[in-house]
C-alpha cells in the first residue's frame, strides 16, 4: 500500500504553502482579532481569486473540480498556517448539501456565487437543546400552501451576523422518527422575523444566537424533498469531522515549540530528557492522526460513507490538539501565555490562542462523548439498549 502523495498532489501542496506564507500576514490576523470574526474579507477575496473557495466544486458550477484528497491537503495546510478559513469551511460544507440534494435552479443560483466569493452562508443546525444530537432539533417549519412558517432558535451560529443566507435544518414532520422528519432550507438572512444576538467564545471569536419568529419562506427555498434533509446534513458533517484542521494546527504548534526550545532551551531536546521524550510521543500521535484523517477523504473518493471513521478522526485529533497545546505551554513556560496583544508574544500569540480554543474542538460538531458513542454503534457495531 502506497501512502505517498502523487507528484501533482505534492505540487498543489507546495502551492498552498507558498500562498499561505505570503498571504497569512500579521495584518490579516489582526483584521480578524479586531472584529472578533473568524472571517477576513481581504483574505477571502484572495482565496476566491485562486479559485480555491470552489476547489472541489464541479467545473460546471464554477468550481475547479478537484478531488477529495486535494481538498484534504488544502484544509490541512491552511490550518498549519492558521489561516482564517472558517467562512470557507462553512461555505464548503453547506454548498455540498446543495450539490447533493438541491435542484438544478439552486445549484446554478448559489454554487457559482459561492465559488466567486460573493455569498457567505451560516449553518442553522445547533439549538440550545440539540447540539451533538442534531436530530433532536425542535425548530419547526410548518407548510401552508406553497409557503412555510418557521419558528425556533439556533445557537452558536458562526457568521450569522455577516452571512447572506442561512442553511436551516428544521422539523417538517413532528410525528416522524427524529431522523426522518427534517428538511433543509436556504433562507435569506434579511427575511423579516430573524433576530441575531452575539455570543463570545472562549477562543475569542463571535458566534450568535438566531431567533426565527413567524418567518415566512417560499417552498422553493427547500433543499431536496420534504423530510429528507438528514442525509445531506449527516454527509456534510462527515466533512467537518474529518479532523484535518486539527492535525494541521497540531503540526504547527509542535514545530514552533521545537524551534523555540532549540533557540532558548536546547538541553530540553537532548535524548532521554523528559521534554524530548514527551514531544517525540506527540509527534508519533500526530503522524497516526494524519492517517486517520486522510482515510476519510479517501473513503469519500471511493463513494463510501465514512461515518464511524469521521468520528474516530474527529475524536482523536481534537483531543490531540488539546494535548499538544497544553504541552507547549508546559514546556515553554510563561512567555507562551502571552496573547497577540503583547509586544513580547511568541508567534503572534499562537500558543495562548490555541491553548484556549483547542477545548472548543472537543465540543463543536459533536462532543468527544458523542463521537465515542457513534464509534461504538457504527464502527464497532455495539448494540445500544
Amino acid at each position: 500500500m502506497d501512502f505517498a502523495f502523487t507528484d501533482e498532489q505534492i505540487a498543489f501542496r507546495n502551492e498552498v504553502r507558498a500562498f499561505c506564507e505570503k498571504e497569512v500576514t500579521k495584518e490579516i490576523m489582526d483584521e480578524i482579532y479586531v472584529k472578533g470574526d473568524e472571517h477576513s474579507p481581504s483574505f477571502y477575496k484572495k482565496l476566491a481569486e485562486k479559485g480555491w473557495i470552489g476547489l472541489d466544486f464541479p467545473v460546471e458550477y464554477g468550481g475547479l473540480g478537484k478531488k477529495q484528497i486535494e481538498m484534504a491537503i488544502f484544509r490541512e495546510e491552511t490550518a498549519y498556517y492558521m489561516a482564517p478559513m472558517m467562512s470557507n469551511e462553512i461555505n464548503n460544507i453547506l454548498t455540498h448539501s446543495i450539490l447533493l440534494i438541491g435542484d438544478e435552479n439552486q445549484k446554478k443560483e448559489f454554487v457559482p456565487s459561492v465559488a466567486k466569493g460573493n455569498i457567505l452562508f451560516c449553518m442553522g443546525y445547533t439549538e440550545p437543546g440539540s447540539g451533538s444530537d442534531l436530530a433532536s432539533l425542535k425548530t419547526r417549519a410548518v407548510k401552508d400552501g406553497d409557503k412555510y412558517l418557521v419558528n425556533g432558535q439556533k445557537i452558536f451560529t458562526t457568521n450569522a451576523h455577516i452571512a447572506d443566507y442561512c442553511v436551516l435544518a428544521a422539523r417538517t414532520d413532528p410525528q416522524a422518527p427524529k431522523h426522518k422528519g427534517i428538511s433543509l432550507f436556504i433562507i435569506d438572512m434579511k427575511t423579516k422575523g430573524i433576530e441575531i444576538g452575539p455570543l463570545w467564545t472562549l477562543g475569542g471569536y463571535r458566534v450568535n444566537t438566531v431567533y426565527f419568529e413567524n418567518v415566512i419562506i417560499d417552498e422553493s427555498t427547500r433543499i431536496g424533498r420534504e423530510n429528507e434533509g438528514w442525509k445531506a446534513l449527516a454527509l456534510a458533517l462527515d466533512i467537518e469531522r474529518s479532523g484535518l484542521v486539527y492535525v494541521g494546527k497540531a503540526r504547527r504548534i509542535l514545530d514552533e515549540t521545537i524551534k523555540y526550545l532549540n533557540r532558548e532551551k536546547p538541553e530540553c531536546l537532548e535524548p532521554n530528557h523528559w521534554v524530548s521524550e514527551k514531544l517525540n510521543g506527540l509527534l508519533a500521535e500526530v503522524k497516526a492522526a494524519r492517517l486517520l484523517t486522510y482515510r476519510v477523504p479517501l473513503m469519500q473518493a471511493e463513494g463510501k460513507v465514512p461515518n464511524g471513521e469521521a468520528s474516530m478522526a474527529k475524536l482523536y485529533t481534537t483531543e490531540l490538539l488539546k494535548k499538544v497545546s497544553t504541552t507547549a505551554i508546559e514546556v515553554m513556560g510563561k512567555d507562551a501565555l502571552l496573547t497577540h496583544k503583547s509586544m513580547r508574544n511568541l508567534v503572534n500569540g499562537l500558543f495562548e490562542e490555541n491553548y484556549r480554543s483547542s477545548a472548543m474542538g472537543t465540543i463543536v460538531a459533536g462532543t468527544s462523548q458523542i463521537q465515542r458513542e457513534i464509534i461504538a454503534k457504527r464502527g464497532l457495531h455495539l448494540a445500544s439498549k
